[in-house]
């Protein structure tokens, strides 16, 4: 039987982030996903200058350290104006990864909350 370790929870931020796509958090982290068995993303729209009406959260990966995905096409969460919404990720991860945001309109902020569940170490 496998044993898991939960990870400590990182948090992203979006500010002031205008319509367009595959744009980059506040402060751009590598998320290692390597030995990660299932995410947990929580998408958090409340921030109170929040005026887009929908925005999707998405994960762009790198196998080789260096060539990172040109299009984000691997959508983890669509979440509409003045929300929190949580959602699990299962998959079998390899390599890093990192999280970009597509905004349909208005000023986008929105901070992502992230938990890795990782098979613990032998």
């Amino acid at each position: 039987m496998n044993a898991y370790e939960q990870r400590d929870v990182v948090e992203l931020t979006w500010s002031n982030k205008s319509a367009g796509d595959d744009q980059a958090p506040s402060t751009d982290s590598i998320i290692d996903l390597r030995q990660v068995e299932s995410l947990c993303i929580q998408v958090d729209t409340t921030h109170t200058s929040h005026t887009s009406t929908g925005v999707d959260v998405n994960l762009i990966r790198c196998l080789d350290g260096t060539n990172w995905d040109t299009v984000s096409e691997e959508l983890i969460a669509s979440v509409a104006d003045n929300k929190v919404q949580s959602t699990v990720v299962v998959d079998k991860f390899a390599g890093d990864g990192k999280l970009r945001l597509d905004v349909a309109d208005g000023a986008a902020y929105v901070t992502v909350r992230l938990k890795k569940r990782c098979l613990r170490a032998s």
